[in-house]
């Protein structure tokens, strides 16, 4: 079986973001980037996307880490659940 392959256009995903928040100009926009973004790359969709939303979305104190340690200094929240 051949594996599964999704590829990002980071323009497309640019366009995207500005259409939604067109759509709702005075709103917040988060964007969830937890789970390795999804299995694209945790810090690639966090640079893609840091200046085209409000905060980033992860579930692990790791990723929310590994964000701050690039820089990024806007809001980050954690949806990580208690064990």
């Amino acid at each position: 079986m051949k594996p599964a392959i999704a590829t990002i256009n980071s323009e497309a995903l640019r366009h995207n973001i500005q259409l939604i928040k067109s759509f709702a100009p005075n709103q917040k926009l988060l964007a969830m980037i937890k789970a390795n973004a999804y299995g694209q790359g945790l810090l690639p969709a966090a640079h893609i996307l840091a200046d085209q939303v409000d905060g980033f979305g992860v579930a692990r104190l790791r990723e929310a880490l590994e964000i701050q340690e690039t820089g990024y200094t806007g809001k980050i929240l954690l949806v990580e659940g208690f064990f």
